[in-house]
């Protein structure tokens, strides 16, 4: 057992380290991190305290090995409360660890055997883990949320076997060094599952900002043109229309030269915002490059799309700050089972080609795409007249 105790300080020294290096490097930004490294260096020196069994008094050797492990334990608990932005319940957790560290000490003075002794450990352990288990319900873990579950379900098993044993002494005799380095072995395996789901959420923030534009919100061009493609074959599949509306800013390049690129990026971030809360929240909005933008309108016909790109002109016109810009905007839509040959190039180069025109005949304008127009009064979009003509 002793042996045993010492690979355990071992492997729970080498987790914390590990667990500490990867904050430092790559995720020191993470709530809970420092808290959750600290979990597999308390868990190493319970093992080291335990190692001591027979070497130092057996009073102190239980309430440090014993209280080493149940901070590991709780450690984890507060890392879980940062992590998910909960208020930390240190308090609460002090006095449940050291409720179980009294009612250990009374155990081992009043049943020398210590089987008493385990279970307590493990109720005061299984106490934590039922803790974090609610920290966890409702949110998104994937596949570190089921290695953790895991390891709680290891936690319960132990927990089983303690009290068959103190039922049933005869028919079971696992001793209660082994059960100690059990749980122990448990909490080193919860540092790995936490390490994944730091991890995980790294990544979906990588992906998150893979996907939005760093300066305005919308969406990348590579991000906007993949959900154009999935909404430009749903509404082929289900026979809906769709519209696509393709705008930049008129006089950032001047605004640019005049005051600045950083007035002129607030903005460009500031119309981006009005634009935004016009439409709706089924509507895509992507940057596509430097002031050029494209608005997906699902489900939208061209009269509907017309007032939607009319508010939004009219919105960017009066936004807040100074100085003042505006937008000038080609609009292309494709009726319920219209086919377009050249799919969404096509829809852009249209959309571009109706943005050109509104630049040509004066700026601040919104064109329909040339092959929708009709210049009969009875099919015009009332929308065309005013500002949009």
């Amino acid at each position: 057992m002793r042996a045993l105790a010492w690979v355990g300080s071992a492997l729970g020294l080498w987790m914390g380290l590990v667990l500490l290096g990867v904050r430092r490097h790559h995720l020191r930004d993470t709530p809970g991190m420092l808290l959750w490294a600290w979990a597999p260096l308390l868990c190493a020196a319970g093992c080291l305290a335990y190692a001591a069994w027979g070497q130092w008094p057996a009073a102190l050797v239980v309430t440090l090995a014993n209280g080493l492990v149940l901070g590991a334990a709780a450690l984890y608990v507060l890392g879980a409360q940062r992590f998910f932005g909960q208020p930390l319940q240190l308090a609460a957790l002090a006095g449940w660890v050291s409720a179980c560290l009294v009612l250990i000490q009374l155990a081992h003075q009043l049943w020398p055997q210590a089987r008493a002794e385990a279970l307590l450990l493990l109720l005061g352990a299984a106490g934590l883990s039922w803790a974090l288990q609610r920290l966890w319900q409702g949110q998104r873990m994937g596949a570190a949320g089921r290695y953790l579950q895991g390891v709680q379900a290891a936690q319960a098993a132990l927990l089983a076997l303690c009290l068959a044993q103190l039922l049933w002494p005869s028919s079971l005799d696992v001793p209660h060094g082994a059960m100690f380095l059990a749980l122990c072995a448990t909490l080193l395996m919860m540092g790995l599952g936490v390490l994944l789901l730091a991890s995980q959420r790294l990544r979906e923030e990588f992906m998150q900002l893979a996907r939005l534009d760093a300066l305005t919100g919308s969406l990348t061009r590579t991000a906007w043109l993949e959900q154009a493609e999935m909404e430009l074959a749903r509404c082929r599949r289900y026979g809906h229309a769709l519209s696509l509306l393709f705008f930049d800013l008129d006089s950032l390049k001047h605004i640019n030269d005049q005051y600045g690129h950083r007035v002129g990026d607030r903005v460009l971030r500031e119309a981006v915002q009005q634009a935004r809360l016009t439409l709706r929240q089924s509507d895509q909005l992507g940057r596509l490059g430097g002031e050029e933008f494209a608005v997906l309108l699902p489900e939208t016909e061209v009269a509907s799309a017309m007032q939607v790109a009319e508010r939004l002109r009219q919105a960017v016109e009066v936004g807040p700050g100074a100085p003042r810009t505006s937008i000038s905007a080609g609009l292309v839509s494709l009726g319920a089972f219209e086919a377009i040959p050249g799919g969404l190039d096509e829809l852009l180069s249209r959309a571009d080609a109706a943005l050109l025109r509104a630049k040509t005949l004066g700026r601040n304008r919104v064109e329909l795409c040339a092959q929708e127009a009709d210049p009969s009064p009875t099919s015009m979009p009332t929308a065309l007249e005013g500002g949009l003509a």
